[in-house]
């Protein structure tokens, strides 16, 4: 289901514009899933979101995976303690996040995503 991804490679173009990111961001969460969807307009702001893709971007810039990036994610006392349904939201959240915050934010570490989405 990552083929949306391409419709989004455009915008490697222009980088960091907040509002098309999150337009991406928030239109595949819809689409894919919409409790994710309503846990990224409700809970989330738009400053939250924002925020998230930078913080992905420098934890791809220290060398982190995707792979520990999601793990040390999964591992935090807050959302250990949700319930799997709650879990299987963030991880629908976070497979959003990850493809639009490279795209959007630091198009150098697509490749290192991109090689995470085709496995």
């Amino acid at each position: 289901g990552m083929t949306w991804v391409i419709g989004m490679v455009p915008a490697i173009a222009q980088t960091s514009d907040p509002d098309a990111y999150l337009n991406a961001l928030y239109r595949f969460l819809q689409d894919e899933n919409p409790l994710a969807y309503q846990l990224a307009m409700e809970v989330f702001t738009d400053q939250d979101n924002l925020e998230y893709a930078q913080v992905m971007c420098a934890a791809y810039d220290e060398g982190y995976s995707v792979n520990q990036i999601i793990n040390e994610f999964f591992a935090g006392a807050e959302v250990s303690s949700l319930s799997p349904e709650e879990q299987q939201i963030l991880a629908a959240y976070l497979g959003a996040l990850i493809p639009a915050s490279a795209l959007y934010y630091c198009p150098e570490n697509w490749p290192t995503v991109q090689t995470f989405l085709d496995r």
